[in-house]
């Protein structure tokens, strides 16, 4: 009788150690690369690229009832573009006219990124598969680069711009084991950039996959 009520009571204490640790909620990180994408208007670029690698680091805490604060960085990517126009200087300028028309040649590229709070919904949805959903705020950059030439002289400046957007998101993940779960998510918000007089605002996205790990 007693060896067969020991295995028995080792796995009763085994479920009431799991059934604790659910009870007192349960600390996460994650991690996870993707395609990330910057809604910039391209029509009148020569040459434009918004498909670039993004990435996001997070962690949190989640309650018993399967709700989450978390702390989140987003790598948006990065949008790269080229310009080149012609221009012909007018009568006057320092520029002697044997030289028009003058070609000049703009390489830009404009990275985002930011940190927030939010919270996260994370519910079971199937055997090892489980959803989440994320609500939260943060702090996004707009950094520009711009580089143009014209006459063998070349100029760069550099711009940045911060501004506090809503995020969001949706995902799945599938649990390989009870602690480690393997997620693919999609997460959007928005980005400021520009100079002061003229501030423009797109829309940024991150399909990524990664793993979240649970402690």
């Amino acid at each position: 009788m007693r060896k067969l009520l020991l295995p028995v009571a080792f796995g009763l204490a085994m479920l009431s150690m799991s059934a604790a640790q659910a009870q007192s909620g349960q600390g996460y990180l994650g991690g996870a690369v993707g395609l990330g994408n910057i809604s910039v208007n391209c029509a009148d670029l020569e040459s434009c690229d918004k498909s670039n690698t993004g990435g996001k680091l997070y962690g949190g805490y989640r309650f018993p009832s399967h709700w989450a604060v978390e702390a989140v960085y987003f790598d948006w990517g990065k949008v790269t573009g080229r310009y080149t126009d012609t221009v012909v200087p007018a009568a006057g300028n320092a520029v002697p006219l044997a030289t028009s028309p003058i070609t000049v040649t703009v390489d830009g590229k404009l990275r985002a990124s930011g940190w927030g709070l939010g919270a996260a919904y994370i519910a079971p949805l199937a055997s090892h598969w489980n959803g989440v959903a994320r609500l939260g705020v943060m702090r996004n950059k707009g950094k520009i680069t711009g580089t143009g030439s014209a006459l063998g002289v070349t100029l760069s400046e550099t711009s940045s711009t911060s501004a506090t957007f809503a995020y969001f998101g949706l995902g799945v993940g599938y649990n390989l084991t009870p602690n480690l779960a393997i997620t693919g998510e999609a997460d959007f918000s928005r980005v400021k950039y520009g100079a002061e007089d003229a501030f423009d605002k797109d829309n940024v996205r991150l399909l990524s996959l990664g793993l979240r790990y649970a402690f």
